[in-house]
């Protein structure tokens, strides 16, 4: 899934402002680095209760224990945490909540963290968006020195 299916999604969510914080491959996707299949976002308490009582389905991830809730927007999963992570590293998730990075609008984990993040991690999977987050960043240096 791309930057423009998350952004439609998003919208059809439409979530409080200050509430939530795009993060994960979505993060990524976002930036158009990569494609993702899912959707997750750091939630307020108040928005996961919200969210629990319309019926989101609650879940435990087995990676990590923390508990999420899942439901299908346009036939792709969206699962909401309230905070996650793992004994490498925990993410500040309510910190992205009152301060996010806006990526075309949108509440997004920093970019700086996300990094942070699966370099702790540094599953395969991580490496791999390690790089293209390098790429990334490396291209956009570059197209910020052409525009100076």
């Amino acid at each position: 899934m791309d930057k423009v299916k998350l952004v439609a999604i998003m919208a059809e969510l439409s979530f409080p402002p200050g509430e939530n914080a795009i993060f994960g491959g979505a993060c990524l996707a976002m930036r158009s680095i990569r494609t993702t299949s899912d959707l997750e976002i750091f939630v307020s308490d108040k928005l996961y209760q919200n969210l629990k009582e319309q019926g989101w389905e609650e879940r435990v991830a087995g990676s990590t224990g923390a508990s999420y809730l899942t439901t299908t927007v346009q036939g792709v999963p969206v699962l909401v945490f309230i905070t996650c992570g793992s004994e490498r590293w925990r993410p500040n998730a309510q910190a992205y909540l009152k301060k996010p990075e806006l990526v075309d609008g949108l509440p997004c984990m920093p970019l700086e963290d996300m990094y942070a993040w699966k370099a702790a991690t540094a599953r395969p999977k991580d490496l791999v968006d390690l790089k293209l987050i390098e790429d990334y960043w490396q291209t956009m240096g570059r197209a910020l020195m052409l525009k100076g």
